[in-house]
């Protein structure tokens, strides 16, 4: 799970930089400053149609939502929407091990 937190006074935050829960275990970088999430999956791994669980906090709002499939082949952006109405776009790059 990557946690996307974004508090309404603070700019939009990832406190997390591992996805341990995940079988197997997925290496994963998170650049805050940059709004960047960079994670590497097993070579079997199918991008085209991976489930992210994505938690943001209680009043804030994600785009495309948390839970739908999404194609992974190519970088996928989420929008962050915060309970003040501001905003941050999070780039997410997934690739294969070779």
């Amino acid at each position: 799970m990557v946690i996307i937190q974004s508090p309404k006074a603070r700019p939009k935050t990832s406190p997390s930089s591992a996805l341990p829960h995940l079988v197997p275990v997925v290496d994963a970088t998170i650049d805050i400053a940059n709004k960047t999430i960079s994670a590497t999956l097993p070579s079997s791994s199918d991008l085209t149609k991976l489930v992210p669980t994505i938690t943001v906090s209680e009043k804030a709002t994600i785009s495309p939502a948390t839970g739908v499939a999404q194609d992974f082949s190519n970088e996928v952006s989420y929008t962050v929407t915060a309970e003040d109405g501001s905003t941050a776009v999070w780039k997410v790059n997934v690739r294969r091990k070779w």
